[in-house]
């Protein structure tokens, strides 16, 4: 912000009052920073940074929990577990597991990890876990998935997050544990950066699978899509297997990470990456050339490109032979694929005997409910909001699913929620509201309603809703250690289906609906077994007892198991009808799900033990080098003293520090502040607090602090900066005052909240602001000084959009709101007042994804002496001035040029090539010593601008040229635009 001075020269300062300019990347993408700039040092300013930005990632804030949630905490030999007071088991559970697999999670890596924080949250109705360095600690998010497989939860965020913590925690040693004294957690934070993504995830799935029965390793659903490609002759080159693709389907970071870490390990040994971890941590100067590809090629004599084609050259090979092995059929596709981007129809119902209704989702359109006939003409029914399962129930021309919606205020409290729709009609309703529901499914005569309820104890029950009231019919908890899943119906009405998932496996059990008593029907084992479907005389499911998932059945009355398809790549969602003999599935092919319509052949039987798993086994070598599991343990039950952790006791945790001083600007590099001090960084635990104090020399003295404190319902701010001699604004001839030490301070208090409801994303957050500046504001009139300047604004955003696809470059659809007014209470006889008001919507542009964006915006100013600089962005090629009426307008078109997945050496992969046309005009008109002034401006360019992932970085580099062109003046500007993305 700016002031301006009426009759005197123009001085400038600056308050901490954030820009209310809208701008797409930091909307709708979280970038970390953006900017335009020219020149080589400008250019050198940009690669510290981004070195800087890998660390920054690491100050991860997880998101917030209600002042209401009361923590414990237990301290172990080698653990902190801090958790919610109401849910002491699990603290104990979590503390036991953790504690008994310490020394076996760390024996292939050959390290034991210092004492580390491991925080559980049971509020958020999603299932996840993670492990961030700064502040070093991990957390749990305890609600198990309906799609888990045979593995108690919490006992597999065990495995795989800790292995996470032996990853990290064994990178502090060397340069980069030198670094750590200097530095702090920051300085493993920042390493970690330069372990690539498939290693991390790749190796804590090769954990989890080892060191249990039933991790994902043993799943073939897991690797198939990894195997569908290599079959299908779709190879796919290292960069556009590690990073990505907007073109064509690319599996994640955990499928791949897995089959390159287990091949590598049985292949090269068990040693493999624990010298590359290594190699890292004791040469992270070499971070342009890759350290760990580095210490991999002094192993194995390969690139990491050449131990990529090594590995999956390989792995053809294992996957033709056992496709040679393995019996097969093929099916013909009910849909039609017009394009031949990725695209998957899951989860399909009778809607008659000739059309069909699925989910379709794909790279190229949000998920949506879609009709579908025998010809593959397809009918748009609905779109859904986040939904948390592909899975959905219909019947009698009403849809059920679940989705996942946020607390108003506190983002780790989310919801599920039971979404209807009267399908003829297009009504939808909310079932009830604050739920933690799971897995819908509709009666026969879609008069009740069978959800997975899991409370915040995380026990779950089977619960059955009266579908006109919502209200609770039936109860069924389910038995200690065991979680329900997925419950369906059976023809009549009569029973339920459901999956129990215990430390024994999974099973299927047939409940009664009037009583809740319920028989095993399939015995448990840690096969991994989805989505059970009445058929009669049996139930269907999907299995993989013969090394690919299909869809087998069990009798209910002899328990045979027998293969109901011969998938070449897999079958899911088995959806039987009776009457007609038939059943629709969903089978995987490379370019994604493919609705099927089949025969039920009840005449050729072929029993489940007949198969053979000709699979490839990469995992029995993994299992051969730990020599521990888990699931065949008996776990410790010791109880540990638990006492309360005091939050607000426990505000402050310093985690890092560093010998100098820096504030980096997220919105402008150029003002980014580096210099001669200290900085020290603090985040608490519970993501409360987070706080930092520091001191730079700059030819005087100036102290640093800022705490912000989230655990309020208000977020409230407060930023001091205090050293040199006070600041003197306005022109005089008079004695300046007394040299005085000067202060800034700044006050935000705001409230962020999130209104998200079905497919739009809506958020509104009104803010406060109270900045103090000590200067002396000279007045040529009376002659005096004020001593200091109180300054005040009030600022309200709303935005609501269009939840996007994975090629989309913003919203379809989609406004965002903003108004401001800002004033000096103190200062009423300097300053005056000023306000504005901007909108910006997003429209459809003439192709599919194309964004076509237009704004505008009006800002006035009644100015006294003192003027406030503006608050709204002036066009793009002018530099930002005084403004007393400002008009602006902005007219944007986003489209993507290219998909090119082209490699530059290991200096650079691009993903994509995108352009921005604009055009940006302003009316602005101001005041000067005879009269009124107005300048028209306009100005128009184009932005063209790369997706890269440089230096084998994970996170995506957008960066490009902004050209612009000023018709008053003739001339051509160019700019340089850089932003990363942590939102991947």
């Amino acid at each position: 912000m700016n002031l301006f001075i009426y009759g005197f020269s123009e001085n400038s300062f600056t308050f901490v009052f954030p820009v209310l300019t809208v701008n797409l990347f930091m909307n709708f993408r979280m970038s970390s920073f953006f900017f335009a700039g020219y020149g080589f040092r400008r250019l050198v300013l940009l690669l510290l940074l981004f070195s800087w930005e890998i660390c920054r990632a690491q100050f991860l804030e997880s998101g917030t929990n209600p002042p209401s949630v009361r923590w414990q905490q237990i301290h172990t030999e080698h653990f902190r577990v801090i958790f919610p007071a109401d849910i002491p088991g699990e603290g104990q559970r979590a503390a036991n597991v953790l504690e008994y697999i310490y020394g076996a999670e760390g024996k292939t890596l050959r390290h034991r990890p210092k004492k580390i924080p491991v925080v559980l949250h049971n509020r958020p109705a999603f299932s996840n876990g993670l492990v961030s360095w700064a502040p070093k600690r991990s957390e749990w998010y305890l609600t198990p998935p309906q799609s888990n497989y045979a593995h108690d939860w919490l006992e597999q965020l065990a495995l795989h997050e800790f292995r996470h913590v032996v990853q990290t925690d064994k990178l502090d040693q060397g340069i980069t544990g030198v670094l750590g004294w200097f530095v702090g957690q920051q300085a493993v934070g920042a390493v970690a950066g330069l372990l690539p993504g498939w290693f991390l995830e790749g190796d804590a799935v090769a954990a989890e699978t080892s060191l249990s029965n039933a991790g994902r390793g043993r799943n073939p659903a897991f690797e198939m899509p990894l195997r569908t490609i290599a079959l299908s002759g779709k190879y796919h080159s290292y960069g556009r297997a590690f990073f990505g693709s907007y073109r064509v389907h690319v599996p994640g970071r955990y499928e791949l990470g897995y089959q390159m870490v287990a091949w590598s390990r049985k292949e090269y040994g068990a040693a493999l990456f624990e010298r590359a971890i290594d190699y890292t941590a004791r040469r992270p100067y070499l971070f342009a050339f890759h350290p760990f590809g580095l210490g991999l090629r002094r192993q194995t004599g390969l690139t990491v490109r050449g131990l990529y084609r090594q590995a999956f050259d390989d792995l053809t090979l294992r996957w033709k032979e056992q496709e040679r092995l393995t019996l097969h059929e093929a099916f013909t596709a009910v849909n039609l694929r017009r394009t031949p981007l990725y695209c998957s129809y899951r989860s399909p119902h009778y809607l008659t005997d000739s059309t069909f209704l699925v989910l379709k989702t794909g790279m190229a359109d949000v998920a949506r409910w879609v009709e579908i006939n025998r010809h593959g003409a397809e009918r748009v029914i609905a779109t859904p909001g986040m939904i948390n399962s592909e899975r959905f129930s219909y019947s009698c021309g009403l849809m059920a699913w679940s989705e996942e919606t946020p607390d108003v205020r506190w983002s780790n409290r989310t919801y599920s929620v039971i979404k209807l729709l009267d399908v003829s009609a297009g009504k939808e309703r909310t079932l009830a509201r604050r739920t933690r529901y799971f897995a819908p499914s509709l009666s026969p005569d879609a008069a009740t309603l069978a959800v997975v309820d899991i409370p915040l104890d995380c026990r779950s029950a089977i619960v059955l809703l009266d579908v006109a009231t919502g209200e609770e019919k039936l109860r069924v908890p389910a038995p200690e250690h065991v979680q329900w899943q997925t419950p369906s119906w059976s023809r009549d009405g009569n029973y339920l289906l459901a999956i129990a998932n215990g430390r024994e496996g999974k099973s299927i059990v047939r409940m009664e609906a009037a009583t809740g008593l319920f028989a095993t029907v399939l015995a448990p084992s840690f096969c991994d077994i989805e989505y059970p479907a009445d058929g009669g005389d049996a139930a269907f499911f999907t299995g993989h007892y013969n090394g690919v998932s299909n869809i087998y059945a069990v009798d209910y009355r002899t328990k045979e198991v027998w293969q109901a398809t011969a998938s070449r790549f897999g079958a899911f969602d088995p959806q039987p009808a009776v009457s007609s003999g038939r059943m629709l599935m969903a089978e995987y092919s490379v370019d994604g799900y493919n609705l099927v319509e089949t025969d039920i052949n009840r005449e050729e039987k072929t029993p489940a033990e007949q198969g053979t798993d000709y699979s490839v086994k990469l995992y029995e070598a993994l299992a051969g080098e730990e020599r521990f599991n888990l699931q065949d343990s008996i776990l410790p039950d010791a109880s540990y003293p638990a006492r309360p952790f005091r939050k607000w006791r426990n505000p402050v945790h310093v985690h890092s520090w560093a010998p100098l001083y820096y504030k980096v600007n997220t919105s402008d590099v150029t003002s980014t502040e580096f210099y001669p001090g200290l900085t020290l960084l603090s985040q608490d635990l519970t993501g409360n607090m987070t706080s930092s104090a520091g001191y730079s020399w700059r030819g005087y003295h100036m102290l640093h602090a800022g705490v912000t404190c989230k655990g309020l319902y208000p977020v409230i701010e407060l930023n001091i900066e205090h050293g040199g001699d006070r600041r003197i604004y306005g022109r005089r001839d008079e004695e300046l005052p007394p040299r005085r030490i000067h202060t800034n301070v700044g006050t935000d208090v705001h409230i962020p909240f999130n209104f998200t409801r079905n497919r739009y994303i809506t958020r509104l957050e009104p803010r406060v602001h109270l900045g103090y500046n000590s200067g002396y504001f000279y007045s040529g009139g009376t002659g005096k000084d004020q001593d200091g300047f109180l300054e005040s604004s009030y600022s309200l955003v709303f935005s609501r959009y269009l939840k996007t696809s994975v090629r989309d470059m913003a919203p379809a659809w989609g406004v965002v709101l903003q108004t401001a007014w800002k004033h000096a209470p103190s200062g009423s006889g300097l300053f005056g007042y000023m306000y504005f008001v901007h909108g910006r919507t997003f429209l459809p542009g003439l192709l599919k994804h194309h964004s076509l964006q237009l704004s505008g915006g009006w800002q006035q100013q009644k100015a006294k002496l003192y003027g406030f600089g503006s608050m709204l962005a002036f066009p793009r090629g002018y530099a930002t001035g005084y403004s007393d009426q400002l008009k602006v307008g902005l007219a944007e078109y986003s489209f993507p040029l290219l998909y090119p997945d082209g490699n530059l050496w290991v200096l650079a992969y691009l993903k994509r090539i995108s352009a921005n046309l604009f055009c940006h005009a302003a009316d602005n008109r101001y005041r000067l010593r005879n009269g009124w002034q107005s300048d028209r401006m306009l100005s128009v360019g184009a932005d063209i601008l790369a997706d890269v992932h440089f230096l084998q970085f994970f996170f995506p580099v957008n960066i490009g040229i902004r050209t612009i062109y000023v018709p008053e003046t003739g001339i051509f500007q160019s700019h340089l635009l850089f932003h990363i993305a942590f939102d991947r």
